[in-house]
C-alpha cells in the first residue's frame, strides 16, 4: 500500500514554484510582456501584399514595434476611404528609456505635434528577394498634407505617403499616359509636310544664277583695287598727312613767341589800366562822381578791363591746348 501524499508538503512546493516564477519573472523583465504596447492604426491606399504580422516597424531603420493586425475596414473608417487599415504596437518604453526619445508617442497632443513636423509612414521592402515588406516611420521634408481616414478615431492614426514602389509605378504610368496621348500620325504628317517645303525652297534657289553674282561682285572688287583711283587717294591721303604734321610743327614753333607777344601785349595793357586809374583817381578829384563825364570815363576802363580778362583767359587756354587753333575747341 502506497504512502499518501502529505498535503502540507505539495502546498510548499506551489507556493514556492509560483514565488520562482514570479522572481524569474521579474528578473527577465516581465513588465514588457505582462504591459500592453501603445497601439496605432495606419491606412494603406496601396496592396498591402507582403507585409505580415508580426513585421517590423522601424524608425529610420531601427526597430520600434511589430506589426499585430491588417484588416479590411475598421467601423470608424470614414466612408469614402479606401484605405486598408494596419494596426502596429510600438514599444513606447524602448523608444523613451533604450533609444533617447524625449516623449512617449502615445500622447494624442504630442503625435499631433509630430505629424505636423512631418511625421509620416510608408511600406518598404524587407528584402527584394522574399518581397517582405516593413512599415517605416520617418520625417519627410516638405511632406504632403496629412489625410486621417477616421470619423471617430479608435486608435491614433500616423498619416501615411505611398511607398517608392507605387510612386515610381504611378510616374511611369502617367509617362505611358502622356506618351499615349500623342498623335504620332498627325506628327508623321507634318514632318512630311516640313520635308517637303524644304526641297521645294532649296530647288526654288537658282545657285548657278546666285554664283554668277558672286563671282561678278569679286571680280569688281579687284578692279577697284587694282584701279588708280585707290593709288591716288592713298597718296593724297599721305600728303595730307604730311601737311597736317607740317602745319602742327609750325604752330608748335611760333606758338612760345605768340605767346610772349600776348603776355607783353597784356602787360602793357595793364600798366596803361593802371595809369588810367590813376588818371580816374585826379579826376574824381576835380569832377564830381556824378557827372556824365566821369560816368563814361569810368564806364570806358570797367569794359576795358573786361577785355583784358578775355584775353588773358584766352592765352591762358592756347598755351594749354596748342591743338585748338587746328582741332578747334572740343565740346564736353
Amino acid at each position: 500500500m502506497s504512502k499518501r501524499a502529505n498535503p502540507v508538503t505539495i502546498g510548499i512546493f506551489v507556493v514556492s514554484a509560483f514565488v520562482l516564477l514570479i522572481g524569474t519573472l521579474s528578473f527577465l523583465g516581465a513588465s514588457k510582456l505582462i504591459r500592453e504596447s501603445p497601439r496605432f492604426v495606419l491606412f494603406f491606399e496601396e496592396s498591402v501584399n507582403g507585409l505580415d504580422v508580426g513585421a517590423r516597424v522601424k524608425f529610420k531603420g531601427v526597430p520600434i514595434g511589430t506589426v499585430e493586425e491588417i484588416l479590411i475596414r475598421l467601423p470608424s473608417q470614414l466612408t469614402e476611404s479606401a484605405g486598408i487599415p494596419v494596426i502596429i504596437g510600438l514599444d513606447d518604453e524602448l523608444i523613451v528609456n533604450d533609444l533617447g526619445a524625449p516623449f512617449f508617442v502615445d500622447d494624442a497632443e504630442v503625435l499631433a505635434a509630430e505629424v505636423r513636423q512631418g511625421l509620416r509612414a510608408r511600406l518598404n521592402t524587407e528584402s527584394l528577394i522574399t518581397g517582405l515588406l516593413f512599415i517605416e516611420l520617418n520625417y519627410e521634408d516638405n511632406p504632403p498634407p496629412a489625410i486621417y481616414h477616421q470619423d471617430i478615431p479608435e486608435l491614433l492614426e500616423i498619416p501615411t505617403i505611398p511607398s517608392q514602389l507605387q510612386e515610381i509605378t504611378r510616374n511611369a504610368t502617367e509617362a505611358i499616359v502622356k506618351i499615349g496621348d500623342i498623335d504620332f500620325a498627325e506628327l508623321g504628317r507634318n514632318m512630311n509636310r516640313l520635308v517637303a517645303t524644304v526641297n521645294m525652297r532649296v530647288r526654288d534657289i537658282d545657285t548657278r544664277q546666285l554664283s554668277m553674282r558672286l563671282v561678278s561682285i569679286l571680280t569688281e572688287l579687284e578692279a577697284i583695287v587694282d584701279s588708280d583711283k585707290i593709288g591716288n587717294v592713298v597718296e593724297n591721303l599721305d600728303a595730307t598727312i604730311v601737311s597736317i604734321q607740317s602745319v602742327s610743327d609750325n604752330l608748335n614753333d611760333a606758338l612760345p613767341v605768340l605767346m610772349a607777344d600776348v603776355n607783353q601785349a597784356v602787360a602793357s595793357l595793364e600798366e596803361t589800366f593802371k595809369k588810367a586809374s590813376e588818371t580816374l583817381d585826379t579826376v574824381n578829384e576835380v569832377v564830381s562822381p556824378n557827372s556824365n563825364l566821369y560816368q563814361d570815363l569810368e564806364a570806358s576802363i570797367a569794359e576795358a578791363q573786361s577785355t583784358l580778362r578775355a584775353i588773358k583767359d584766352l592765352a591762358v587756354f592756347i598755351e594749354n591746348n596748342p591743338n585748338a587753333l587746328i582741332n578747334g575747341r572740343s565740346v564736353n
